[in-house]
């Protein structure tokens, strides 16, 4: 089902990063203050891992929020071009079990896109979003 709509129109542009090196602290606080839920996790110039707020709170959970981003984030990230169709990418995220994915052009990170950013732009996918919701247990 494509909707004729790009990553790129839908993606955000503004991405925030922390190396491997920093702590859960740092990551929490660039959180709040940005008033966003992801952050990705660089090593130099490669894209390494991305930490969530999800990440956060099974950290504080175990009382361990003085550890390093290398030892939570999330590795092997699932990754998508700008001109792929968002239906394209809302699929991947159902089928990898993700709510955000780094957009990649020619090995370059460009922007970020969530499932949040794809409704904005494309309400229509709503109900399949629904059900998604559904079968994850959200």
């Amino acid at each position: 089902m494509e909707t004729g709509i790009k990553v790129y129109d839908a993606m955000s542009k503004g991405v925030m990063f922390v190396n491997t090196e920093s702590s859960l602290k740092e990551c929490a606080s660039m959180m709040l203050k940005e008033k966003i839920g992801s952050l990705v996790v660089k090593d130099g110039m490669d894209l390494v891992g991305i930490i969530t707020e999800k990440d956060l709170v099974r950290c504080l959970r175990d009382d361990n929020m003085n550890r390093k981003v290398r030892e939570v984030m999330t590795k092997n990230i699932k990754t998508i071009e700008p001109e792929k169709d968002i239906y394209e990418a809302f699929k991947m995220m159902g089928e990898e079990n993700v709510r955000k994915l780094p957009v990649v052009d020619k090995g370059k990170l460009i922007g970020f896109l969530t499932e949040k950013d794809i409704l904005k732009i494309a309400p229509s996918l709503l109900d399949l979003f629904s059900e998604k919701l559904l079968v994850r247990g959200d």
